[in-house]
């Protein structure tokens, strides 16, 4: 956005059964929202949300995500891992959000 604002999208947070692996989740969510800028606006994302902004139906599997996010993005590299193209399915879901809307609304 032309006054410095950005805009990030992030997964919803999971829960799991692992006490530890919670733990380790909950510092990974500290540290990026530590480090986010003050002009940054963090969407977070639902699978079901990613899945809704890519024009899938809800209950869509990872292969379907991957293969719009590979048609939207032909130059990814074919070793490119599900955690990149879950990162990049959730920018194009928060670049969709209302909230982005909403900033670049306010700016005309």
């Amino acid at each position: 956005v032309d006054d410095g604002t950005q805009i990030a999208g992030m997964e919803s947070m999971s829960f799991v059964r692992s006490s530890s692996t919670m733990a380790k989740i909950g510092m990974a969510w500290g540290a990026i929202y530590a480090e986010t800028p003050g002009q940054m606006v963090v969407v977070v994302n639902t699978p079901r949300d990613v899945r809704l902004a890519l024009g899938l139906p809800p209950k869509a599997n990872k292969n379907a995500v991957a293969g719009i996010v590979r048609s939207i993005f032909p130059a990814l590299s074919p070793s490119a891992d599900e955690h990149e193209i879950d990162a990049i399915a959730n920018a194009i879901c928060a670049a969709k959000s209302e909230q982005a809307r909403l900033i670049l609304r306010g700016r005309e």
